[in-house]
């Protein structure tokens, strides 16, 4: 969708500029300019969304929203576990069929692009393959004499001339033409309009910058050339020679543009030189669409408090640290980080029954560690000096000498982030090589819990490429699974989500798609993509600010939680409450802008299905 959302930025930022192109410039005989100002708006369209600006002011406020989903602890220890999954999430959204459209949408656009691209540079060879039979050269010329398809153009320094019907005269205008867009290098900006209508396919805007410019090239040759041979002269041959056209984007053909606007144009008087000062005009244009496209304004609410309306950034403390208990009562530590750029505002800490482990916090700033203490300490200078690239994990995500690597340690680092542990490591190995992929194979053996070894706890497919991996089914599902498949069998799998799990010898697949020959005996099993028996029964409790009071809901999940954006998933027993209503269901998905929700499973309070 990131792909979807810029090339619909782009097109917005073209036509906006080729409108004003039309209302203002096109009139003007400034020809060269009108050339160059359309190639530039073309660039600055796709420069302008790839931008990213952020605004950070500062809002005093009273309120607060917390909202305390409940995720496993290995999904806040390894980021990776996290973000795989993204992929299900997406996946996800289509509850009521097995094929998302939206993940076809970028394949198919790129194969139009590459076959437009294809195109282009077979209308290039055939080009070049003319320009080999050139015969003579005039004024640095390469004239190509020939009686069939595309005559009378030019393609940067090759002329293709019907001479047989051109007498002296008429072919001594043409050439004259001809060299103005070979020394303007005009077929350069054909090559960029051939690849931008490749990539913009769809944009009629698009197609009216090629004729534009197309119109420019020839307005400025023929300024030129009547220059030296007059210009009634000239208009006649354009006249004369009107009924020859060629269907090849890539040359310039002396007779292709309409000719009644060239011959007009060529008796317009020329534009007062004050006018030029429209083109500046492009400035505050490109500005407005940097501010409405590119700048991101973030409000950080600030709580009374802590700081005051007259409070600078190196009065605010680095690390802010508040005990506080969510709306069930179970305690939590809530945590700040004012840093360069945004904020790093997370919660973190074992909750249960209202007791509380305290956890021990490491900052990971330059390669150099330091405590939590010492942290608290850090002056404004030193703080306003730290890298805006920054981040937190687990300390088992890292490999770091100094921190003991257990689920109670929590480290922010600034600048460079640290090396990964090899439990880290593995995991992301195994998340970029499987995640998204489908695989064949023989199922080969059950499994069973490190736990209890009694408890089955999915099954071994050997792959066609010889690969054994670890399918795991929740307990929940076991008789459902021995029900579909058994050894020997040949199934395939889709994977949605897959990880490195200590004490299993091959790469688990937490979520996928089984299918049995064209049969799919189950979708996004199992539902969770973690075993929380294996990880203890302690959960993490986490804090997540909106921005506006306006956007304010609330949220919780017994499994785990995703945020991408302005869309939340929440996995497992699933609570949403917003301004006006209260749900719940094994899934939810909520988009806080448009404040749309989506309902899987639907329960009631006491998490019984309805």
């Amino acid at each position: 969708m990131e792909l979807l959302n810029y090339l619909l930025k782009v097109s917005a930022c073209s036509a906006l500029f080729f409108a004003f192109y039309l209302l203002v410039l096109r009139k003007l005989t400034f020809f060269k300019i009108n050339r160059f100002y359309l190639l530039l708006s073309l660039v600055i369209s796709f420069i302008i969304p790839a931008l990213q600006f952020t605004i950070e002011r500062k809002m005093e406020t009273s309120t607060e929203v917390v909202v305390s989903p409940t995720v496993s602890d290995s999904q806040i220890v390894n980021n990776v576990v996290l973000l795989s999954q993204i992929e299900v999430k997406s996946l996800q959204i289509n509850a009521t069929g097995d094929f998302n459209w939206l993940n076809v949408l970028p394949i198919a656009y790129g194969l139009v692009v590459c076959t437009l691209l294809l195109m282009a540079i077979r209308r290039l060879f055939q080009l070049f393959r003319q320009a080999k039979a050139y015969k003579t050269k005039v004024n640095g010329l390469m004239v190509i004499s020939k009686n069939a398809g595309f005559t009378n153009c030019s393609f940067f320094n090759y002329v293709f001339i019907d001479e047989n019907s051109l007498s002296e005269k008429e072919l001594a205008v043409i050439l004259a033409h001809e060299q103005v867009h070979s020394r303007q290098y005009h077929s350069v900006d054909k090559l960029i309009m051939i690849i931008a209508k490749a990539v913009l396919w769809f944009n009629p805007i698009i197609y009216l910058y090629d004729k534009a410019l197309e119109q420019a090239h020839e307005y400025e040759a023929d300024e030129t050339t009547s220059l030296k041979v007059g210009t009634e002269q000239y208009a006649a041959l354009l006249l004369q020679l009107a009924v020859s056209k060629s269907s090849n984007p890539l040359i310039h053909n002396f007779v292709k543009s309409p000719i009644k606007q060239r011959i007009k144009m060529l008796f317009n008087s020329k534009s007062k030189n004050m006018k030029k000062l429209c083109y500046l005009l492009i400035l505050p244009m490109a500005l407005g669409l940097v501010w409405l496209l590119a700048t991101e304004v973030v409000y950080a609410n600030i709580k009374n408090n802590l700081v005051n309306k007259t409070t600078n950034f190196q009065d605010i403390p680095f690390l802010e640290c508040v005990k506080t208990k969510d709306a069930k009562g179970y305690s939590y530590d809530k945590i700040t980080i004012n840093s360069p750029g945004k904020s790093l505002r997370t919660s973190i800490g074992y909750s249960g029954k209202n007791k509380m482990t305290v956890n021990k916090l490491w900052f990971f700033i330059n390669n150099k560690l330091y405590t939590e203490a010492e942290a608290q300490k850090f002056d404004g200078a030193f703080v306003k000096g730290l890298s805006a690239n920054k981040g937190f994990g687990g300390a088992t995500k890292y490999a770091i000498s100094g921190v003991e690597q257990n689920y109670s340690n929590y480290v922010f680092w600034f600048g460079k982030e640290p090396k990964l542990s090899e439990y880290a490591a593995r995991n992301k190995a195994i998340y970029q090589k499987y995640n998204g992929t489908t695989v064949s194979g023989t199922i080969v053996e059950y499994s069973y819990s490190h736990v209890n070894k009694a408890l089955m706890d999915g099954f071994i497919l050997k792959t066609n490429d010889g690969l054994l991996l670890k399918a795991f089914v929740e307990p929940k599902f076991v008789k459902q699974a021995n029900a579909m498949v058994k050894k020997g069998d040949q199934v395939t799998i889709k994977i949605y989500n897959s990880a490195y799990w200590k004490d299993n010898a091959y790469p688990v697949l937490s979520s996928f798609k089984l299918m049995k020959g064209n049969k799919v005996l189950f979708d996004k099993w199992p539902k969770t993509a973690i075993n929380r028996k294996y990880y203890g029964s302690s959960s993490v409790k986490v804090v997540w600010h909106t921005k506006e009071k306006s956007k304010n809901f609330e949220y919780s999940a017994q499994d785990s939680m995703i945020t991408d954006k302005e869309m939340v998933y929440l996995y497992g027993k699933a609570r949403l409450k917003t301004n006006d209503k209260e749900i719940f269901g094994e899934q939810i998905h909520y988009n806080s802008k448009t404040k749309k929700s989506f309902v899987f499973g639907p329960l009631d309070r006491e998490g019984k299905k309805l």
